[in-house]
């Protein structure tokens, strides 16, 4: 009876193995680590949102902190963005009651570089084949 226990619960064992693999995730593009630094014409941009949109697939995302420096995320749970050509533009983060007031005193940088790189200006065409973990969108 033992020697059946055994076999019963290495063969549950095995199910739940294999169930948890074929459930693991799998994106459906390469996705490639992206963080650094965003200035406008040499000024860091502080509370900005930057994304990246790939000419095909999902965008990325991240909010600019102190010295302008952002993480990008594909998903809830996967930073980096989709690998290969897209643009990058700005915008800034909403409230529950339109853009976000704590941005009343933007700075005249942050003001011009979201007119001019925001999606409905001209936001900015690149390539990102490889990750990089010191990357500078420098605006102009």
């Amino acid at each position: 009876m033992s020697n059946y226990i055994q076999l019963l619960f290495a063969g549950i064992a095995g199910i739940i193995l294999l169930s948890a693999v074929g459930c693991s995730q799998k994106l459906p593009y390469e996705v490639v680590a992206l963080e650094g630094t965003v200035t406008y014409k040499g000024v860091p941009l502080e509370g900005v949102i930057v994304h990246f949109r790939p000419t095909t697939g999902r965008e990325s995302m991240a909010t600019s902190t102190a010295g302008g420096k952002f993480v990008m995320r594909y998903t809830y749970d996967v930073d980096g963005v989709q690998k290969g050509p897209g643009e990058f533009f700005l915008s800034l983060p909403m409230s529950s009651g339109g853009l976000s007031s704590a941005n009343a005193k933007m700075s005249a940088s942050i003001t011009e570089a979201l007119r001019k790189y925001s999606i409905k200006g001209t936001p900015q065409a690149v390539e990102i084949n490889e990750p990089d973990r010191d990357y500078k969108l420098d605006l102009q």
